[in-house]
């Protein structure tokens, strides 16, 4: 009878310890995880309310999101701006700067981007509805 006394009692001693070490990696744990939370939980909110904020004013971030790709992809000089908003003659196929009304090769008329009236978007002159919006061109 002692015995088992003595053993329910080693097991409530040794129960009790590991408990005890268990409270404190818990708390050290904690204090760590508050540490850290402290930190995110400000930038996660500003993150949000920044967020919040541009959809609320209508901004697409997808747009903001090509926007800056490429922006990155010019100042890298992967993508000129004056290569991507270039024409081309039907006549004799010379490349020709937006803007420009005659081929500067033979002197034909080039074909003028067409813009849309809801978006207010550049669409290629053969388009006949918007490629943005779906407004129809013509």
């Amino acid at each position: 009878m002692r015995q088992r006394q003595e053993t329910q009692l080693l097991r409530i001693l040794i129960g009790g310890v590991a408990g005890l070490i268990g409270l404190v990696l818990l708390i050290m744990w904690w204090w760590e995880f508050v540490l850290v939370f402290r930190g995110i939980l400000p930038f996660g909110l500003l993150v949000f309310s920044l967020l919040t904020i541009l959809r609320t004013m209508g901004v697409s971030l997808q747009g903001v999101r090509r926007a800056l790709v490429r922006s990155g992809r010019e100042i890298l000089g992967l993508e000129s701006p004056e290569i991507a908003l270039q024409l081309r003659c039907p006549n004799c196929g010379a490349m020709a700067s937006q803007g420009t009304k005659f081929c500067l090769q033979c002197g034909s008329l080039l074909p003028q981007p067409k813009i849309c009236p809801r978006c207010q978007k550049v669409n290629v002159a053969e388009a006949e509805f918007c490629g943005y919006c779906g407004q129809s061109l013509s």
